[in-house]
């Protein structure tokens, strides 16, 4: 035995032929690998090169629109998250299940807090509403009839209705619609040819047309809505005054305050 293979005798640890006969089938176990299924690794991982072709063999695709990804409706006002997650896994150099799982994982993850948050808005809306009733008392009734003769008067919505409600609150929306809606069905309406008031004889369309503007000053609008007893509060009830003595503002038109 030569020196040369002495000392790989010695660095091998080798004891015997045994010893050598082991090392020999291990090696060839993992030689006889399909080329395939091997993966070399660059000795520089900052060689982008080669790292992609690595990455690629993993199951990254070649560009992000190859990602399978599943179609979701967004909801209209709502951001479309799908091509950012497309960009941002290509990025990363996500293979593709890896980056599948996560978006399914998201996705249900986003379904579950969305069905909390209706429920919270659920159970704020009924505690809410339990409390009124004992509030109102045996006038509930009469003021939820006097809130949704308002609303309907002012030509709102059904899809309206409901963001402006999860927004404010059952309680503050039917507060405030039954505060003006019982105002106006007790007022005692100035006819549209009369200039006694401070209207100044005008029509409900030109009413609609003067609240419309006023309720687009935020300050105006906040007085309005939550200052009962404010001149911007009586200018507000006689304008829907005058606006319903023609059945309320035109077919089609917006409701006069921000949604």
């Amino acid at each position: 035995m030569s020196e040369e293979q002495s000392a790989l005798v010695s660095v091998k640890g080798w004891g015997g032929a045994g010893d050598v006969l082991r090392d020999y089938q291990q090696l060839e176990g993992a030689v006889g690998t399909p080329p395939e299924r091997l993966l070399r690794l660059p000795a520089d991982p900052n060689d982008t090169e080669a790292m992609g072709a690595i990455y690629r063999r993993l199951g990254h695709p070649e560009t992000a629109e190859g990602y399978e990804f599943p179609a979701v409706e967004v909801p209209e006002g709502q951001v479309d998250l799908m091509p950012w997650f497309r960009e941002s896994a290509h990025k990363r150099n996500m293979p593709s299940g890896m980056a599948e799982g996560m978006v399914q994982d998201y996705l249900a993850f986003a379904q579950e807090q969305a069905a909390k948050h209706v429920e919270a808005l659920n159970l704020r809306d009924q505690t809410e509403l339990d409390a009124l009733k004992t509030e109102w008392g045996g006038a509930y009734t009469e003021r939820t009839a006097a809130a949704t003769k308002f609303y309907a008067a002012v030509g709102m919505d059904q899809a309206t209705k409901e963001r402006l409600e999860d927004a404010m609150g059952s309680k503050w929306f039917l507060e405030f619609g039954s505060v003006v809606g019982l105002a106006i069905g007790e007022a005692n309406f100035v006819t549209t040819d009369s200039g006694s008031s401070d209207l100044g004889g005008k029509t409900p369309i030109q009413a609609k047309a003067e609240l419309d503007t006023l309720m687009m000053d935020k300050d105006w609008a906040e007085k309005a809505m939550n200052r009962e007893g404010s001149p911007e509060r009586e200018h507000f009830l006689k304008l829907h005054q005058r606006m319903a003595t023609a059945g309320g503002p035109p077919t089609g038109s917006e409701p006069p305050f921000p949604t």
